[in-house]
């Protein structure tokens, strides 16, 4: 994967996937639980049927940025005037637990989520 994709189309769907955090949406992660944990096909056919009301799309290609941007969820910094980004201190670390192959792309696709997701935060204020 290159970095030049997220800068056309899979860069507005990263953008988009976290605005849609920001304002509550909620990231199904059931499916790859499913599957971590040996369940049958049955199981995990009966639960991508399953219909959620308030969903997002995330592309294939983004998935991986989109779930470890939700794993850092934990770790925004704080200061007086509110959110001012991410503290990517544990990122290293998520990387290896999770067994990520291009820790590049990944990084750099969370800043983009990072950015959409503090510009929409302080929106709000």
């Amino acid at each position: 994967m290159l970095w030049t994709i997220y800068y056309g189309r899979c860069r507005k769907k990263l953008e988009e996937a976290a605005r849609y955090w920001v304002n509550g949406g909620v990231v199904d992660e059931r499916v790859v639980s499913l599957e971590a944990f040996g369940a049958t096909p049955e199981q995990i056919a009966a639960a991508k049927a399953e219909v959620v009301e308030d969903h997002f799309e995330v592309w294939e290609v983004n998935w991986e940025i989109v779930m470890m941007f939700v794993r850092l969820s934990t770790q925004w910094t704080v200061s007086m005037s509110g959110l001012t980004g991410l503290n990517y201190s544990s990122l290293e670390y998520l990387c290896k637990l999770y067994g990520v192959k291009d820790e590049r792309v990944l990084f750099e696709g969370i800043q983009i989520m990072e950015m959409s997701a503090l510009s929409c935060m302080n929106k709000k204020k």
